[in-house]
């Protein structure tokens, strides 16, 4: 159980729609399967950590998936958009992001990300806890550069919808 976001591509003139009509949502959903969303499962809050340490900035555009242009508290869990402007720089964000910032990343959380009694005692993953994690974590920054730059290619903000995971 926890918190997972979903970003979908929304353009400006169906930011409005979305306000006054959260049935709305359905229909993007609807119409957003496979490459048209980014379903980012709990792991948002990690890739979070990842863009704003690489960047040095918590504001956006590097905070894109925790703040946004607009938010729509009443949608779901939580949700928040961002403008084809800062998403345009929110993709240069992303596209700047390698597999080895990942990497580097996970070695040095390593120990937090293994649990509260490791990161007591100090512990390090082995080689293959620090391939997976490194693997595990770029699959879901890949689907989110993928989802921002469909975005950037029809000039659209990306809608970050929250909803509890059970």
């Amino acid at each position: 159980m926890g918190i997972s976001i979903t970003a979908y591509i929304v353009a400006e003139n169906e930011l409005e729609s979305l306000r006054t009509d959260p049935k709305v949502l359905k229909k993007i959903e609807a119409s957003q399967t496979g490459s048209g969303q980014g379903y980012l499962s709990s792991y948002w809050r990690m890739l979070n950590a990842i863009i704003t340490e690489k960047t040095g900035s918590s504001d956006l555009p590097a905070a894109a998936l925790i703040i946004g242009n607009f938010n729509l508290p009443k949608l779901e869990d939580g949700a928040h958009w961002i403008s084809p402007g800062t998403n345009k720089q929110f993709a240069a964000i992303l596209s700047n992001i390698s597999e080895e910032d990942v990497r580097q990343y996970v070695k040095r959380h390593e120990s937090n990300l293994l649990g509260p009694a490791a990161a007591k005692e100090g512990k390090s993953m082995t080689e293959i806890q620090l391939r997976s994690a490194t693997a595990e974590y770029w699959i879901y920054v890949s689907k989110l550069r993928q989802v921002s730059n469909l975005a950037l290619e029809s000039n659209a903000g990306l809608l970050f919808v929250k909803w509890e995971d059970w």
